[in-house]
């Protein structure tokens, strides 16, 4: 998370990567444990430009040069722009459409 906030992006999902190989569960694994920070400390939005590939939706953030996949309920179609929030999970980042959850997994 630190190494995402510091922009060392390549260094980050790395470690993300790393988590995931140890195999937890799906419910560990995928529950949300913090989001992209603001210099204010809160949920930060972010611009994402929609795209599709092999059934399933990303959205790619050019403030973080990152293509994550995406959850939640995305307004727009294929190449239109939206604001969301980046959630970590153990799986690494992912865009998140809709209010930025205060249930957090801190297990």
């Amino acid at each position: 998370l630190t190494l995402f906030h510091l922009a060392e992006f390549t260094d980050a999902n790395a470690v993300f990567e790393t988590l995931k190989r140890k195999n937890p569960s799906r419910q560990i694994r995928l529950g949300t444990r913090n989001y992209y920070l603001g210099k204010e400390g809160f949920p930060k939005k972010v611009q994402a430009e929609i795209r599709r590939k092999h059934d399933r939706i990303y959205a790619y953030v050019a403030e973080v040069s990152q293509e994550l996949e995406a959850f939640g309920h995305v307004k727009v179609g294929e190449g239109g722009l939206e604001q969301c929030y980046i959630a970590f999970s153990l799986a690494g980042p992912s865009a998140q459409f809709g209010a930025a959850s205060q249930d957090l997994e801190l297990a």
